[in-house]
């Protein structure tokens, strides 16, 4: 059992280091459990738990493109409530941290999919 653990811990450890660049990330809402999901884009595996939310910034643009306002988060979760179905998000700034190395990755204007 000690053998699969470490084993698991391994591979765990590896899709982590994986996605260690803003650019191997994108970033999908799960309006069901009102969360962003931070997923490699290789894998499409979600990477949340190997990944901390320090902050962010999400712009909010209206279903013509203008601008509509912004948020800022400090955690996975999202108010998918304050969003209407036809406004498009974007991840404007934010601040992640790669669990496993302690790395800090900058991200600037991500979409935000839903």
């Amino acid at each position: 059992m000690q053998y699969i653990q470490i084993i698991f811990f391994f591979f765990v450890v590896q899709l982590a280091l994986q996605a260690q660049t803003a650019e191997q990330l994108e970033f999908k809402i799960n309006p069901t459990q009102k969360t962003i999901e931070a997923v490699d884009k290789g894998s499409k595996q979600a990477l949340n738990d190997q990944l901390e939310l320090v902050s962010a910034q999400i712009d909010i643009f209206d279903a013509s493109g203008e601008y509509a306002g912004s948020i800022e988060v400090k955690s996975w979760n999202i108010p998918v409530d304050e969003f209407a179905p036809n406004e498009q998000l974007k991840i404007s700034q934010a601040k992640i941290k790669v669990k496993a190395s302690g790395e800090t990755l900058a991200i600037s204007n991500a979409p935000l999919s839903r």
